[in-house]
């Protein structure tokens, strides 16, 4: 004989047993919710273009010229990945990179490819340089952007280029072509 006992607010033991099974999920998940939805997105941003002006004071003159820096976030920027350097006269720039940092390609007089040659890892800067001019020349923009990467994606569109005007004048006192950006 099977019995079900009622207490007196006329609840069967069965029922509140039942009623407690059903429900540790419930509870479960929603303890489980509040973590999933206080952790912070994934940032799938990789690679960041960045610009600045380097500066050198030779006998009181300041030159400044434009330097680019890309930064592997996230996940390594792997070699062989390419970006474009753009502006007019880009073959009147001499520009430099760390060595055996990537190969520099000039593809026409408002072109240079800079690719990689070995892999940035992640949370660390590879770049270039401008380190002078071969003649004078009225400001220029020039841009460092993403041509490919590798291995990797960019979801921040921002960060694919950056750039930096520079201009040129031949200084008497030094006897070379001073540079300046900004």
């Amino acid at each position: 004989m099977t019995s079900s006992r009622v207490d007196k607010s006329g609840v069967s033991r069965r029922t509140v047993v039942r009623s407690a099974v059903w429900s540790v999920p419930v509870i479960t998940a929603a303890v489980a919710m509040p973590l999933a939805s206080a952790s912070a997105p994934v940032d799938q941003q990789n690679v960041q273009v960045a610009s600045s002006c380097w500066q050198a004071n030779f006998g009181g003159v300041l030159l400044s010229y434009p330097q680019y820096t890309i930064t592997a976030i996230g996940n390594p920027v792997k070699a062989g990945s390419s970006f474009l350097l753009t502006g007019a006269g880009i073959g009147n720039l001499v520009v430099g990179v760390v060595a055996g940092a990537g190969v520099l390609t000039l593809l026409s007089s408002t072109e240079v490819r800079f690719v990689l040659s070995q892999d940035i890892p992640a949370g660390q800067s590879a770049g270039l340089q401008v380190q002078g001019l071969r003649r004078e020349q009225t400001s220029d923009a020039y841009i460092l952007a993403v041509e490919n990467i590798i291995g990797n994606a960019n979801s921040n569109p921002a960060d694919d280029a950056s750039g930096q005007n520079l201009w040129g004048r031949y200084s008497e006192l030094l006897g070379f072509i001073v540079g300046i950006c900004g």
